[in-house]
């Protein structure tokens, strides 16, 4: 979805500024290139780990191709895949610009889409924290002072986490009480 962005959206943040620069771009390119090839390596001169591999690819390759001949399985996971994250960027940019942020909404979607990619690496339930800290640091590196981006960030949490567990739990409570759980 952020790759899509960037070409729908170029003047969202421009793409010289996401280059990483000097000794950071080195051992970033480094890094792409030796994963691929200490994997090729390993699955090389290991040969138990060969036919654990290959019947792992097989399988994903066959489940992907079952899964994409069927238009009613496929076109729910990838519209949900791509909707969910343009919905709560739409959210973190409504509440920037109901506070009064000085970001277009394509950079505020842009935001958005950055830090929950960078904080998909922190494993935490619901992205919880990290993603509050990222977009935080977003927000801030587009030159939005720190206090209005920790009051975006407090109220898209309000808004997407907090405000809905209330009618959840009016349900939860009503159903307990009429003995249905």
């Amino acid at each position: 979805v952020v790759l899509i962005f960037l070409l729908a959206a170029p003047g969202a943040v421009p793409p010289v500024r996401l280059l990483p620069e000097g000794r950071t771009l080195l051992l970033a390119a480094g890094g792409l290139l030796l994963a691929p090839a200490a994997g090729a390596a390993l699955f090389v001169l290991v040969r138990p780990l060969r036919r654990p591999v290959l019947d792992f690819v097989r399988t994903a390759l066959t489940d992907a191709r079952h899964l994409h001949t069927r238009p009613s399985r496929f076109l729910p996971l990838w519209g949900g895949a791509v909707a969910a994250p343009l919905i709560q960027a739409s959210v973190v940019a409504s509440v920037g610009t109901a506070l009064g942020l000085p970001l277009t909404w394509t950079q505020l979607l842009f935001a958005f889409l950055a830090a929950s990619t960078a904080a998909g690496a922190v494993p935490a339930p619901g992205g919880i924290g990290p993603v509050d800290a990222a977009l935080v640091l977003t927000l801030a590196g587009y030159g939005t002072p720190l206090p209005l981006a920790t009051a975006t960030v407090i109220g898209y949490r309000l808004l997407t986490v907090w405000l809905p567990l209330l009618p959840g739990m009016l349900v939860l409570s009503a159903l307990v009480q009429r003995k249905q759980l």
